[in-house]
C-alpha cells in the first residue's frame, strides 16, 4: 500500500520557504515542508500539522494544488503526495530536528540542491498551476521518468525520460524565463 504524504508551498514577500530533510525520501535536499499523513487525519489536516511541527508557522487559507504519485518500479506506486500552498500564516519561524528552514527569493531557488520532484514541480506551483503527475524513482532516489495528466496514473502508460533542463512536461507551457527567473 502506498504511503500518503503532503507538501506545502509557503510564499510571502517574493520568497518561498524550504526545508532541508534529515530523513525520508528527500534526505539531504531542500524540499517543501510536509510529511506523512497519520490516519484518520485528512491531507489538509496533515499539511497544517506538519508545517507547524517543522517550521513553527500556522498556515491558513490552504489551497490544494494537485497530487504527485511516486513509483519505485514501472507499475508499483509507493508514495502519493498531496500538494498544497498558502500565503497566509502566523507564528515564529524556526528550524527543528526535522531539518533547517530557510526563505529563498523566488528568483534564486536552489533547484540544483532540491530533491527530484520538487525541482520539477516548483516552477509550476509558483505559477499557480495544478500538479497531476507521476514520477518513476530509481534505487538512488533519482527521478528517471514521468507521466502527466489523467494518464499519469494509468497502468501501462509508457514512462517518458525526464531531462532536468526541460520543465515544461507537467503542463506543456511552464519553463523558467531566461536566467532561471520564474514568471509569477
Amino acid at each position: 500500500m502506498a504511503i500518503e504524504a503532503t507538501i506545502c508551498y509557503i510564499r510571502g514577500g517574493g520568497r518561498v520557504l524550504l526545508k532541508t530533510s534529515v530523513r525520508g525520501i528527500s534526505k539531504g535536499y531542500w524540499n517543501l515542508p510536509g510529511g506523512k499523513i497519520q490516519r484518520p487525519e485528512t491531507p489538509r489536516q496533515c499539511v497544517v500539522r506538519e508545517v507547524l511541527e517543522e517550521t513553527g508557522l500556522r498556515i491558513k487559507n490552504v489551497s490544494k494544488n494537485g497530487t504527485m504519485r511516486l513509483y519505485d518500479e514501472p507499475e508499483r506506486l509507493f508514495y502519493i503526495i498531496h500538494v498544497f500552498s498558502s500565503g497566509n500564516y502566523d507564528g515564529v519561524l524556526h528550524s527543528t530536528e526535522e531539518g533547517w528552514v530557510k526563505w529563498f527569493d523566488i528568483n534564486a531557488m536552489p533547484f540544483e540542491k532540491m530533491w527530484g520532484t520538487a525541482r520539477y514541480v516548483m516552477p509550476l506551483i509558483i505559477q499557480g498551476k495544478n500538479i497531476n503527475a507521476s514520477f518513476l524513482i530509481d534505487k538512488r532516489r533519482n527521478v528517471i521518468g514521468y507521466r502527466t495528466g489523467k494518464g499519469g496514473q494509468s497502468a501501462g502508460l509508457r514512462w517518458k525520460p525526464l531531462p532536468l533542463e526541460d520543465l515544461k512536461y507537467a503542463t506543456g507551457d511552464a519553463r523558467p524565463a531566461s536566467g532561471g527567473r520564474i514568471q509569477q
